[in-house]
């Protein structure tokens, strides 16, 4: 999930989550999408000097590393994107502490809790009963 702002103000808000077949890395694909997501929103929107922020330190890190990343090919996509872009439109990429009460990342947690509710399954009864 991402939350744009201008002034302060939202003005755009939105949540959604990449697939993974396993789920181990779901949550990374996850933040990467949030953050391909932000990169597209300042882009269309023509924002200058935006700075994007996440909670994932493992995307910064991927986002700095100059080493070749092998066997992944989530993240190989990702960076192979990312680094196709002239990214005018983004002065720089920002790491916050999550779950520290920073505006952003508290509505973005929001959303993205609003978006991994709406793709998990019910559980039956029977489910229910055996917990």
């Amino acid at each position: 999930a991402y939350v744009a702002f201008w002034e302060e103000r939202v003005i755009y808000a939105a949540s959604g989550g990449g697939y993974s077949p396993d789920k181990r890395w779901a949550p990374m694909i996850a933040e990467m999408e949030a953050v391909k997501n932000a990169v597209l929103c300042a882009e269309m929107n023509r924002f200058r000097s935006a700075v994007i922020a996440t909670d994932s330190q493992s995307v910064i890190e991927a986002l700095e590393s100059e080493k070749p990343i092998k066997g992944k090919t989530y993240l190989t996509d990702f960076l192979d994107w990312m680094h196709g872009r002239p990214l005018k439109n983004v002065e720089q990429f920002r790491f916050v502490k999550g779950h520290a009460g920073t505006l952003g990342n508290v509505m973005a947690d929001y959303f993205a809790g609003v978006a991994r509710r709406s793709v998990q399954p019910k559980k039956t009864t029977a489910q229910e009963q055996n917990g």
